[in-house]
């Protein structure tokens, strides 16, 4: 008796990974803003920390943001969403914004959202965010 063995020639899907093995930062800037979005919403620098699918951010507010950063980073972490692309979060009780980037080349380029409880309907204010990879400072500590 013969027994015979076929596949469909697929292959089978391989776990993506963005794997960031080590600290990654950016600079970022803003352009384009929808529904009366103003860059002093969003971070002005972000650090990816370490992990394969996901981890934890740190992000420096824009100056006239500063005094309210602090609520905002209740939640800091950063996941992969498709293929190379990346969600940044930070979040508070009530307000988040969510920052969507593809990699493209050392660089981050999407689109940042501001989330509140009371923002109305659709379209959420966002910009356009370009992210410009730089050195990360030497002491990265998880508690900046």
């Amino acid at each position: 008796m013969t027994v015979a063995c076929s596949t469909s020639g697929k292959r089978a899907p391989q776990e993506l990974s963005v794997n960031v093995p080590s600290p990654e930062c950016y600079t970022l800037a803003y352009s384009d803003p929808i529904r009366n979005a103003s860059a002093r919403l969003f971070p002005v620098w972000v650090a990816l920390k370490p992990g394969p699918n996901s981890g934890g951010l740190i992000g420096h507010p824009h100056p006239d943001f500063r005094d309210s950063w602090r609520a905002m980073t209740e939640f800091a972490g950063w996941k992969r969403i498709a293929g190379d692309s990346l969600e940044l979060l930070f979040g508070g009780s009530y307000e988040a914004i969510s920052i969507h980037v593809a990699r493209t080349g050392s660089n981050i380029l999407g689109r940042a959202t501001w989330l509140s409880d009371v923002i109305g309907p659709d379209p959420k204010p966002s910009m356009r965010v370009e992210g410009t990879r730089e050195s990360c400072p030497p002491n990265l500590h998880p508690a900046e």
